[in-house]
């Protein structure tokens, strides 16, 4: 069994490792990536886009945004996993040898109806072959959601107040007994932020591919109608 300071250890390596990729997939974006199916043209003339600047701000930033909120969700399950010493399970995201198993979501709008009585039958089917399991949903952050979710939970059988799981200290409090671990990852996340691409933050990373891209495309496109032209294909 690793020590609190060994895990922290370990999970700071995989948040450096992590952020250290994002900014590497963002500085490495293209105009040909844009170009070839992330710009809808009919989206681009629906929205009224006056400029090809402005399509390039937009679809950077749609990309940029998908890419990095796939990107944590995928880290929080290594970190939490980490932070509990838990394994990854067939279906389950975490798996410790007491029984517990959860799936685990980055935030409650991370889940919508069938997703939730998915998890529901997955859950009972647990239940029904081990009676000693506990079947947990857990949320990376977010207020305790007694909307959609506990709608669905309840539906299908299961109480919310002894299924889900909300936010990174009560994690660590239920599985390492102690919650204060929530605010030492988030410190990790600024520093860890901070050494990686030389400093500059996200915000600034992006901007500048912006400004990469916008000038790029301003010389290949006389104007917006240039570009919905070229993206259909009737230039």
């Amino acid at each position: 069994m690793a020590t609190i300071q060994e895990r922290l250890n370990k999970a700071r390596e995989e948040i450096n490792h992590s952020l250290t990729l994002m900014f590497r997939n963002i500085s490495a974006i293209s105009l040909e990536n844009l170009e070839d199916g992330t710009m809808n043209p009919y989206l681009i003339k629906g929205l009224g886009m006056p400029s090809v600047g402005d399509a390039i701000e937009f679809y950077v930033w749609q990309r940029v945004g998908r890419s990095v909120t796939t990107s944590f969700g995928s880290l929080f399950e290594k970190v939490i996993r980490i932070m509990t010493e838990t394994e990854k399970g067939e279906w389950w995201d975490l798996v410790k040898e007491t029984g517990e198993h959860a799936s685990i979501k980055s935030g409650p709008r991370d889940m919508d109806k069938d997703q939730v009585i998915h998890f529901a039958r997955e859950a009972k089917k647990l239940l029904a072959e081990n009676k000693n399991a506990k079947a947990l949903l857990i949320l990376a952050y977010g207020k305790v959601p007694f909307g959609l979710i506990s709608k669905y939970l309840k539906s299908e059988g299961l109480k919310p107040d002894e299924t889900l799981i909300v936010g990174l200290k009560s994690v660590f409090k239920i599985f390492c007994n102690d919650p204060s671990l929530a605010d030492k990852i988030i410190k990790i996340l600024d520093e860890e932020c901070k050494k990686v691409n030389g400093g500059n933050n996200l915000i600034k990373v992006i901007n500048s591919k912006i400004k990469e891209l916008k000038e790029e495309a301003n010389k290949k496109y006389k104007n917006i109608d240039d570009l919905v032209k070229d993206l259909i294909g009737i230039k």
